[in-house]
């Protein structure tokens, strides 16, 4: 195993660095670039002998499907002004694409369902990419993104197969989809599901993490990732949003790590943001870049 592929480092400040490894982030502060190199050198040692093994290594075939560019929602700051497109994937789109990969391996494939819109309100076209997968391959993973609103029937098809809220997340009526998504989350918390909850971290918002964090914890939610909003030209209410400044969201996201190990709370932070830019992924999500957007 190559442990200079699992450590990295991040400057925060002046003497001030992350130091970023599996499942584990170090905040180095007033350390020399000395202290820091004998930290990382320590640190790759440390995941030699425990012979850790990097998940994306393992080949796998993958492809992610754009199923509509529809939604139920008017995010603010949707980097795809997502609902104001009506444009449907196909499934005869869909099985071209699913011949394609058939066609370079019949193993296990990764299928992603994520977008500019909401994945659901195409479901259709959902459930068929998943049963003709079926019919193709002998393996098949499945990951969904998704603005948590779903119905009854769609989370049954997930079950089988697979507080800034209220301002930055309304339905397209203007109406809070706060209780949507929580009544979502409490039933997959009930079923044990694995499930990661991603939340989007403006000026103003940054200033009540650790509220979302109290909340989410209390709603059994164990996995979070923060991170903060990007602004396009093309996203809603552009004018009106900042992100927070670095050292900012900094600051909060230290806090919040702070919050959740000295609550002793059941619930880990991903540190995915916080990683250095890679070309090993794709553009979309960083997936790997063998993965196929449709």
């Amino acid at each position: 195993m190559n442990a200079d592929s699992l450590v990295d480092t991040v400057v925060l400040g002046e003497d001030s660095y992350a130091l970023i490894s599996p499942n584990k982030i170090s905040f180095l502060s007033g350390a020399n670039r000395d202290e820091v190199a004998q930290r990382i050198k320590a640190e790759k040692l440390h995941l030699t002998m425990l012979n850790i093994t990097p998940t994306f290594d393992k080949e796998i075939e993958s492809i992610t499907f754009l199923p509509t560019l529809n939604c139920n929602l008017r995010c603010i700051y949707c980097y795809a002004k997502g609902g104001e497109q009506q444009t449907n994937l196909t499934e005869d789109l869909a099985k071209i694409a699913l011949d394609d990969l058939a066609s370079k391996t019949t193993g296990t494939v990764q299928i992603d369902f994520a977008g500019g819109g909401e994945p659901f309100f195409n479901f259709k076209v959902m459930d068929y990419i998943l049963k003709y997968a079926k019919k193709l391959f002998r393996e098949v993973h499945v990951r969904l993104v998704t603005n948590g609103t779903f119905n009854k029937d769609h989370l049954q098809w997930i079950l089988d197969d697979g507080l800034a809220h209220r301002y930055q997340r309304p339905f397209k009526t203007g109406m809070s989809s706060s209780e949507a998504v929580e009544n979502n989350l409490k039933e997959l918390v009930k079923l044990n599901k694995k499930f990661k909850v991603q939340c989007i971290v403006t000026e103003e918002s940054a200033n009540y993490i650790i509220d979302t964090i109290q909340h989410l914890s209390k709603l059994g939610v164990k996995l979070i990732k923060i991170e903060p909003v990007h602004i396009s030209e093309i996203s809603r209410k552009s004018n009106q949003l900042k992100p927070p400044t670095p050292q900012q969201f900094v600051d909060k996201f230290i806090e919040a790590l702070e919050y959740i190990m000295r609550n002793k709370l059941d619930m880990k932070l991903d540190t995915a943001f916080l990683s250095r830019p890679t070309t090993k992924y794709h553009w979309l999500c960083r997936v790997h870049p063998q993965n196929r957007p449709v």
